[in-house]
């Protein structure tokens, strides 16, 4: 299994954790690989790009975990719902939606709060572990 499949395979449950406080209705593509260049590029976890209706959301291969590698999909997944998105956009929308599935500020970085942890880790443990390479 590759990683963008074993992200794909996470996604439907990282959903529901956005749709109990916010709808999700964009159509979710998922890939390893954040495409781009520049000095940031290898700081950056995730990406998300939102064009006519359907979210590209793109994952760090440097990303080694699989509760990091979850942490930053639902991260991407909230701003895939929130429809104001705007790239890198953490404006006063996504931080509630973010709060309530159980991110903690600062929403720049990637926080989970002790409840999202557990929830995460657990979803880890039901998927395995997370593949290397792409």
């Amino acid at each position: 299994m590759t990683r963008a499949q074993w992200l794909r395979r996470a996604a439907p449950s990282l959903r529901v954790m956005i749709r109990a406080h916010h709808p999700l209705e964009r159509r979710l593509s998922i890939r390893v690989g954040i495409k781009g260049t520049g000095p940031d590029k290898r700081h950056v976890l995730g990406a998300t790009e939102c064009p006519n209706g359907h979210a590209t959301i793109e994952l760090s291969p440097t990303i080694r975990s699989a509760r990091l590698a979850l942490l930053v999909l639902l991260h991407e997944m909230v701003h895939a719902a929130v429809p104001r998105f705007m790239p890198g956009e953490h404006d006063a929308l996504f931080r509630k939606v973010a709060r309530k599935v159980g991110f903690v500020s600062p929403f720049r970085q990637i926080h989970a709060g002790p409840r999202l942890d557990a929830e995460l880790r657990a979803l880890a443990k039901r998927l395995g572990p997370y593949p290397r390479g792409h």
